[in-house]
Order: structure tokens, then C-alpha cells, then sequence
């Protein structure tokens, strides 16, 4: 277990001996109270500046957390030499921003793995001769193209669709990185930006982009079958128009209560309310109390239908929460 600290040995105002023992009163709470530290001595440099003091340290009634944990009583058992600090920095980035900022390259060097951390190492230090062949995750080797060079040997290693796109936009090449788009999203983008509407329209599936090339493209007569989703369903009618088609393919209560209250049909959507939430604003702001009663299951919108609704007897046993149900009891009690 390792804490960092400042030149003085402090941390947050609070100075710290080797050798000695700290401990609060009460119980520890992440973040707020007692003495912070890290199993793994990298994370320090999360909190503290690369050259900040490490100390091994000794903790008792720990709270943990994801990259730092609390304690109530604490041990400085001893401080860590730079070179301890260096042998135990293994990941691509603190081996990259000790490089950076305290230097070491030499050592540094072959700790360097990732892609993202091998292109910062050859955009701002050099290597690049070593760099490169390190950097294969398609977003830094756009980066390194773009920005270093090297587009001849990078151009192979661009795989993601996103990136492919970026690529033809920006550095060109559409007639190789065409075939490696495939992901709706940016098939849409492409036919947008560059063209190749013909090969672009095939390959857009997912309703989100199917309603935006509609609406901003054309082709409604291709589109408008690969609707699935109920949002871009209710979308496509507020927008493009086709009510009698996409409203049978509007199943989800949350849109289907949009489509009630902006578009109408009640009579049909009001069978498709199944979320307790959207069943209380249906009966918020559209009706049928009657028939949404029964579907509330949720304790939260039991609470909020009985606060603003009524019905306080029925709601209260769905309500689970100690400070609603006695907020609720109080109502009752002063209706009597």
C-alpha cells in the first residue's frame, strides 16, 4: 500500500513522519474523511505529481475504492526511492509522463505499449523508428498519419469504421478505406460528407440513422422499412410523416406516451403502457386514472401518483421508501 506527498511529506495541510501513526476519530468515508492511499503505487499519480514523495504505508479500517482507498489509522512505514518508483511503473501512460516530466527515457522506453501513450512518446519526445510499429489501435494510427506521417505504413492498420471515415476525410484515400466502413453511424456521415450514396445505403441498418438519412438525405421509400426502434418509429412520424405505418411499430411505453400526448391515437396507445413511470404520466397529463392505477408498481412513481394523484390508500403498500410512506401516512391521517 503506497501514499504520495508533497516535497514536505504533507498531504492536504496535514504533515507526516516516517516511522510514525496517524488516526482519526469516527469511521473513514472516501473522499472525505481519514488518510487516502493506493494499493497499486501508479495511481498516486492520479492525485499527486510525478514527482511527488512515495511512501510504502500500513493501513487499518480500510473503506476501499476503485484506484484509492481510505483507512482510519495509517503507518508511514517507510519512503520509496526513484528507482523503486520507476521499477514499479509498468502501464504505457506513467511510464510515458515520467519520461515526460522527470525523464529516465532510456528505462521509460520499453515500458511504452499502447498505442495512445507510443504516439504521445513519438509526437512530443521522438522514437519515432521505435514508436511506430507499437501504435495498431486505429484511432492513433489516424492520429500519427495525420499528424506525424508515415501514411503508407499506416494506412494498413485502419480498421474501425469511424477512423476509416476520418481517414477519407481528411487525408483522403475514400477508394481504400470505403470498404471498411460498416457501422451505420458513420455510413450515414459517409454518404453525407464524401458520397457514395449507392454503397452507403446498404450498409445503414440501425434506425437512429436510417430516420436521419431520411430526413436529411432522402431514399424515404428505402428507409423507411428498416424502422424498428420505437424512438426513431414516433421520430419518423413527428418529422417525415407515415403515422398509419409507425404506429404499430411504436411498442415502448415511454414513446408510446409521447406519440398520446404530441400525436393522439389513445385509444390504441394506451394498452401498449406498461412502465410504471410512463403510466403515471399518462395519467398525469392524459387521463384514464381508471385503467393506469394498476400498472404503478414502482415505488417512486406510487409515491409521486399518490402525492399528486391521489389514491392514497391503494398506493401506499407500493411504496417502499421510510420517508414516503410516512409522508404519505401523514395524509392520510389528516384526510381522517
Amino acid at each position: 500500500m503506497y501514499k504520495a506527498f508533497n516535497q514536505k511529506l504533507e498531504c492536504r495541510g496535514y504533515q507526516f513522519e516516517i516511522g510514525k501513526t496517524y488516526e482519526i476519530e469516527g469511521d473513514p468515508i472516501l473522499c472525505e474523511k481519514g488518510f487516502h492511499f493506493c494499493r497499486d503505487m501508479q495511481n498516486c499519480f492520479e492525485y499527486y505529481d510525478m514527482d511527488s514523495r512515495i511512501c510504502e504505508v500500513k493501513a487499518e479500517d480500510i473503506i476501499e475504492g476503485d484506484d484509492k482507498s481510505v483507512c482510519r489509522k495509517i503507518t508511514i512505514v517507510r519512503e520509496l526511492s526513484q528507482k523503486e518508483i520507476m521499477d514499479k511503473i509498468t502501464e504505457s501512460k506513467y511510464a510515458y509522463w515520467w519520461a515526460k516530466k522527470i525523464g529516465n527515457q532510456d528505462v521509460m522506453i520499453d515500458k511504452i505499449t499502447d498505442s495512445e501513450w507510443a504516439y504521445y512518446w513519438a509526437r512530443n519526445i521522438g522514437n519515432q523508428d521505435i514508436m511506430i510499429d507499437r501504435v495498431t489501435d486505429s484511432e492513433y494510427v489516424y492520429m500519427w498519419a495525420r499528424f506525424i506521417g508515415n501514411k503508407d505504413v499506416m494506412i494498413d492498420r485502419v480498421t474501425d469504421s469511424v477512423y476509416a471515415y476520418m481517414w477519407a476525410l481528411n487525408i483522403g484515400d475514400s477508394n481504400v478505406m470505403i470498404d471498411r466502413v460498416t457501422d451505420s453511424k458513420y455510413a450515414y456521415y459517409w454518404a453525407r460528407d464524401i458520397g457514395n450514396k449507392e454503397v452507403m445505403i446498404e450498409l445503414v441498418t440501425d434506425s437512429e440513422w436510417v430516420y436521419r438519412w431520411a430526413l436529411n438525405i432522402g431514399n424515404k421509400d428505402v428507409m423507411i422499412d428498416k424502422i424498428t426502434n420505437s424512438e426513431y418509429a414516433y421520430r419518423w412520424a413527428v418529422d417525415i410523416g407515415n403515422k398509419e405505418v409507425m404506429i404499430d411499430r411504436v411498442t415502448d411505453s415511454e414513446w408510446v406516451y409521447r406519440w398520446a400526448l404530441n400525436i393522439g391515437n389513445e385509444d390504441v396507445m394506451i394498452d401498449r403502457i406498461t412502465d410504471s413511470e410512463y403510466a403515471y404520466y399518462w395519467a398525469s397529463n392524459i387521463g384514464n386514472e381508471d385503467v393506469m392505477i394498476d400498472r404503478v408498481t414502482d415505488s417512486y412513481n406510487a409515491y409521486l401518483w399518490a402525492l399528486n394523484i391521489g389514491n392514497h390508500k391503494v398506493m401506499l403498500p407500493r411504496i417502499t421508501d421510510e420517508y414516503q410512506r410516512k409522508e404519505i401516512e401523514q395524509i392520510i391521517r389528516e384526510k381522517v
